[in-house]
């Protein structure tokens, strides 16, 4: 069965930080299955997050690399754009400053954190 996909969703709207169609679609409106997804995409995403931090150096690093694509596949499965965009960007720093990989990690934490407040509101994440 092909995934078929919106030409709009509502991850593209700055303000809506995950689109949960996909996944409200995919549980048939199950919360207790919606929350069992979501509780597994941030174990994966504290590990991979845990691996950029320790990968965050001066120069080439294919552990950097390969864990934001990691990430970035989680960001995509969830249906978090904006997310999916700054792992892609990071996935992209093979040979950066580790000032460069600090700002993109950054930036990667903030949106995290702005996932989960939406997550809390949606009564998915407590």
């Amino acid at each position: 069965r092909w995934i078929k996909f919106p030409v709009r969703t509502l991850a593209a709207d700055k303000d809506v930080p995950i689109d949960l169609s996909n996944m409200q679609r995919y549980s048939n409106g199950n919360k207790d299955e919606e929350r069992h997804f979501v509780q597994l995409f941030f174990r994966q995403n504290d590990k991979a997050l845990k691996l950029l931090q320790e990968n965050c150096v001066e120069g080439k690093n294919v552990s950097w690399t390969e864990t934001a694509h990691l990430l970035k596949s989680g960001a995509a499965s969830i249906g978090a754009a904006h997310l999916y965009t700054l792992c892609n960007q990071a996935q992209a720093q093979v040979d950066v400053t580790m000032q460069e990989r600090q700002q993109q990690l950054d930036a990667i934490y903030a949106e995290v954190r702005r996932i989960q407040k939406f997550l809390i509101v949606q009564g998915l994440i407590s």
